[in-house]
């Protein structure tokens, strides 16, 4: 999901099934007093089972940023890949910086006894920068949530 204290403009066909090869992402214009800016939430396929799908999740994400050039941008969600995979790391090699800084938030799994071990949740921004970030459990949720408030880069 995608919060704003700004109205927002979902764009409805951009990241969809078929180019996903899975869900259909939420892309969304925030009017902010600052100007516009771009949010999609992402949540890629899972690479157990179907490592392609997962790729291809990926790079279509990375092939749809590339045309986003109009206004800031901002990815957040579940990626399913830590930065160690080559396929996460394309993204962050057009501009984007990530939010949690040098060291990676865990974020999976939550719903254990032990903590959260693995940073599969991102919050990825190119044109602006993120001024706070933080996780948060979700009651039913094996995944810790991800905020972040973000300003304009000037």
């Amino acid at each position: 999901m995608i919060f704003s204290k700004y109205p927002l403009h979902e764009r409805t066909t951009e990241l969809d099934t078929k180019t996903t090869g899975w869900y259909s992402l939420p892309v969304v214009d925030v009017k902010s007093p600052g100007g516009i800016f771009t949010v999609a939430g992402i949540h890629i396929y899972p690479p157990v089972g179907d490592a392609q799908r997962w790729r291809n999740g990926l790079q279509a994400v990375d092939g749809w940023t590339g045309g986003q050039r109009d206004h800031p941008l901002v990815l957040a969600g579940d990626f399913n890949s830590v930065r160690a995979h080559p396929g996460f790391r394309a993204l962050t090699n057009d501009g984007f910086s990530e939010a949690d800084g040098i060291w990676p938030a865990s974020t999976w799994p939550a719903d254990r006894k032990f903590n959260a071990m693995i940073g599969l949740d991102h919050i990825m921004s190119r044109g602006a920068s993120v001024t706070e970030f933080s996780v948060h459990a979700v009651d039913g949720s094996d995944h810790l949530a991800v905020s972040a408030t973000v300003e304009f880069d000037h």
